[in-house]
């Protein structure tokens, strides 16, 4: 699992970068979230297309976190995750499936910080 601190935060490789899209400057990009959730795992996303025959059109996307990328098969972490199968949300708290250095951070699909 990759190391994530505020001395040395994690950032996408370059050149990996380059074999990605950036959405954020030509669709309408958001999460369904609640303000101050750090684990978002996915969001939408919607532009304009050209009119077509039927008149307007809209392209929508849904956008989910890549845990394998962090997470590999068989791994300590990947057998965990399996055996909880989801975070739990109670009243008072919650019980992560990921460790939160993922779900809250490296994976969380947060505004304005690259995936």
């Amino acid at each position: 699992m990759p190391v994530s601190s505020p001395e040395s935060p994690w950032s996408v490789d370059p050149a990996e970068v380059i074999t990605r899209r950036d959405l954020r400057q030509t669709h309408l990009v958001f999460s369904i979230d609640p303000r101050g959730c750090e684990d978002v795992d996915d969001t939408l996303s919607v532009r304009s297309l050209p009119p077509g025959p039927g008149g307007q059109r809209l392209e929508l996307g849904v956008h989910i976190a890549d845990v394998t990328h962090f997470v590999k098969e068989g791994s300590l972490t990947d057998l965990e995750a399996r055996a909880r199968a989801t975070t739990y949300y109670l009243a008072d708290r919650r019980y992560d499936m990921l460790p939160a250095v993922l779900s809250a951070d490296l994976c969380s699909l947060l505004g304005g910080v690259d995936r």
